[in-house]
C-alpha cells in the first residue's frame, strides 16, 4: 500500500474552505486512508491499493470536499474536440495507447513535484512498475511537427533524459540506470515502442522520455501518452490523471488516434452504470435507508443515481476505477453514513459462543510471548513471490497468487510470517535496539484435499534484532513458549537455507514437524538492508494438540 506525503497548507488550499487542522486529520481517516505521520507542514498518508483516485492530491482534495459537502455528487468532466491526430503503427509489444493534450497550465515547483510523484506511483501500481502500462508526459510546445507511434529497430538514437547526447536505444537499455532497470520489459522483442515528432525520438517507453521534450518550470501545455498491454487499465490511469488536471481548471483536449484500419479519440471518460437493490443496501449494512437517502449518501461520495422502483441505479465517476461490484457501492455508503453511526446490536440467538482450540492456543502464545518483552505487528496477509523466496534464499514452491494483483507488491498470499517481519525490521532502522518482534496470524498453504486447493495455517514468529542476538538467546525463548503451551518437542539440524549453518534447527512434535528457529543468514540481512544479526522463529500452532 502506497504511502504519500502531502503538503497540509496545500491540501487545506484546495478544498476550498476553512478547516481546522484537527477537522481535516479527523476527515482523512473518515474517507478511507490511514494518516501515518505528521511532521510540521507534511503529512504521510497510507492509502488502500483499491484508491488510486486517492493518490494525487487532486482526487484526494476532491475526496474530501465531497464528503464534507462542499461539493456534492457526480462531477462530470469533458474534454474539447481534437486539433491534434497521431498515427499508430501496429507494436505488438505495447499495442495499446492512450494520449491527451493539457492547456493552460498554472506551472509551480509543488505541482511539477506532484505531477512527476503521481506518474511515478500510478506507473508502479496500476501500471505494475510499467509491465502493464507506462506513463509519458511531455512538454507540448517543445515537440515539433506531427507525432507518431511506431516500432524501430533497437540502433535508432534518442537524446534520453538529462543527457545531452543522443545515444543508440539499445545502448539505453544497457548502460542507463532506467534502462537497466526497465529493459526486461520489451528486451526481446524485434521492434520497439518509440513515439517520434518530426525532429526524432521523444519517447522510449516504458523506459525514458526525452530531454528535448522534458517539462520545467516554464511548461505550458502537457502531452500525455500511456502506452501499454491492458487497454482497460491504460484508460483507468488517464482517467485518474486528467480528472486531477480538470480539477485544477485546466483544459483537456482529446487526441484523434489514426490506427491501420479504424481510428480512436482519447480520453474515454465516459460513466458507467451499476444496479444496487435498496434492500440489499439495508441487509448488509442493517439500516433502514429509503432509496432517497442511499443515494444522497452517495453523493456524498461523488457518485449520482434515480431510484427506480426499488433498484437504484448509481452513476460511477469515469475515476473510480475500484468500482467492479454493488458491494463496492455499499461499501461507500457505509463510509458516507458513518462507521461510528453504527449502533452494535446483539443477535437474538439462543446458542453460547466459546473460543476454537486455535483461538486458545493462539491467545496463551500471545500472551507467552508479550511476557518475554516481544512486541506485536499485524502485516497484511498478501505479500509478493520475491519476499516469500528471493529474499529470504528459500527455493520457489508452490504458493497461491493472485490472478489479477493490481500491485506486484501484493501478488501472492503469504506462505510464511517471517518476510513480513523481516521487511517491518528494513523500515524501522531508525528505533533503537533491541528489536523484539512477534505475529500471530494465518498463512495460506497448498492443499489439494480441500475444495479451494488450499488452507489457512495459523503461525506465530518472532524475531530478535541487536548487536548481540544468538542462537542460544532464542533457543531459550522458544523452550519457555513451548513450557507455556506445555508442548514437548525435538529439534534436529535444518537445512534451511535461511539460517547460518550449523546455526538453525527445525521442531517437531510426535515426529511431524512444528517449525524452525535460529540465525538468520548475513546475505538475508544484506537483501533486507538490515545492519543487525537476527534470530527467528515460526511455529505451527495448528500441529500443537
Amino acid at each position: 500500500m502506497p504511502n504519500i506525503i502531502y503538503k497540509k497548507s496545500e491540501l487545506k488550499k484546495m478544498i476550498g474552505n476553512k478547516i481546522s487542522d484537527k477537522e481535516l486529520l479527523e476527515i482523512i481517516t473518515l474517507v478511507k486512508p490511514n494518516i501515518e505521520n505528521i511532521k510540521e507542514d507534511n503529512i504521510l498518508i497510507e492509502h488502500t491499493a483499491d484508491r488510486p483516485d486517492l493518490f494525487g492530491i487532486e482526487g484526494f482534495s476532491r475526496a474530501i470536499k465531497n464528503y464534507l459537502g462542499y461539493t456534492k455528487g457526480l462531477k462530470k468532466y469533458s474534454t474539447r474536440k481534437p486539433k491534434f491526430s497521431i498515427k499508430i503503427n501496429k507494436v505488438p509489444i505495447r499495442p495499446y495507447v492512450s494520449c491527451v493534450i493539457i492547456r493552460n497550465i498554472k506551472m509551480s515547483e509543488d505541482f511539477l513535484k506532484n505531477v512527476i510523484n503521481i506518474q511515478e506511483i500510478l506507473n508502479n501500481s496500476l501500471g505494475r512498475k510499467r509491465t502493464i502500462a507506462a506513463i509519458g508526459i511531455h512538454d507540448l510546445d517543445k515537440i515539433i511537427g506531427k507525432i507518431s507511434y511506431a516500432g524501430v529497430l533497437r540502433n535508432e538514437k534518442m537524446l534520453p533524459l538529462e543527457y545531452s547526447d543522443e545515444i543508440e536505444l539499445k545502448k539505453i537499455l544497457n548502460n542507463i540506470e532506467k534502462g537497466k532497470e526497465f529493459g526486461k520489459i520489451i528486451k526481446n522483442a524485434k521492434f520497439w515502442p518509440v513515439f517520434k515528432d518530426e525532429k526524432g525520438i521523444i519517447s522510449f517507453p516504458p523506459i525514458i522520455n526525452s530531454e528535448r521534450t522534458k517539462i520545467t518550470k516554464e511548461t505550458k501545455n502537457f502531452f500525455i501518452e500511456i502506452t501499454g498491454l491492458n487497454k482497460k487499465i491504460i484508460k483507468q490511469i488517464m482517467n485518474i490523471l486528467v480528472t486531477n488536471f480538470s480539477d485544477r481548471k485546466f483544459i483537456l483536449e482529446s487526441i484523434k488516434l489514426k490506427f491501420e484500419k479504424k481510428s480512436e479519440i482519447t480520453p474515454d471518460l465516459s460513466q458507467e452504470i451499476i444496479e444496487v437493490e435498496i434492500n440489499n443496501v439495508n441487509k448488509i449494512l442493517g439500516t433502514n435507508l429509503s432509496g432517497k437517502e442511499i443515494i444522497n449518501l452517495l453523493r456524498r461520495m461523488g457518485y449520482d443515481g434515480i431510484n427506480n422502483n426499488g433498484k437504484l441505479e448509481i452513476i460511477i465517476p469515469c475515476y473510480r476505477v475500484d468500482i467492479l461490484h454493488p458491494i463496492d457501492i455499499i461499501e461507500d455508503v457505509a463510509i458516507a453514513y458513518g462507521y461510528n453511526n453504527f449502533k452494535p446490536k446483539i443477535p437474538n440467538i439462543s446458542t453460547i459462543g466459546n473460543y476454537l482450540k486455535i483461538e486458545k492456543i493462539s491467545e496463551m502464545a500471545t500472551n507467552s510471548i508479550i511476557g518475554f518483552g516481544f512486541q506485536e505487528i499485524i502485516k497484511s496477509c498478501l505479500s509478493n513471490k520475491k519476499d516469500q523466496f528471493e529474499k529470504m534464499n528459500l527455493p520457489e514452491s508452490n504458493i497461491i497468487e493472485i490472478k489479477n494483483p493490481i500491485s506486484s507488491e501484493y501478488n501472492c498470499v503469504r506462505k510464511y510470517l517471517i518476510p513480513g517481519i523481516m521487511k517491518f525490521l528494513s523500515l524501522n532502522k531508525h528505533y533503537e535496539y533491541p528489536q523484539n518482534i512477534f505475529e500471530i496470524g494465518d498463512v495460506v498453504v497448498e492443499d489439494k484435499t480441500n475444495e479451494n486447493k488450499s488452507r489457512n495455517e495459523r503461525r506465530i514468529a518472532g524475531v530478535i534484532c541487536y548487536n548481540k542476538a544468538g542462537f542460544m538467546e532464542m533457543k531459550n525463548i522458544v523452550k519457555s513458549l513451548m513450557n507455556s503451551l506445555d508442548v514437548e518437542y525435538k529439534i534436529k539440524l535444518s537445512n534451511n537455507p535461511s539460517y547460518i549453518q550449523g546455526r538453525g534447527v527445525d521442531m517437531y512434535i510426535d515426529k511431524k514437524y512444528c517449525g524452525t528457529f535460529g540465525e538468520i543468514h548475513p546475505q538475508i540481512l544484506n537483501n533486507w538492508e538490515i545492519n543487525m544479526p537476527v534470530v527467528s522463529f515460526e511455529i505451527i500452532l495448528e500441529r500443537i494438540n
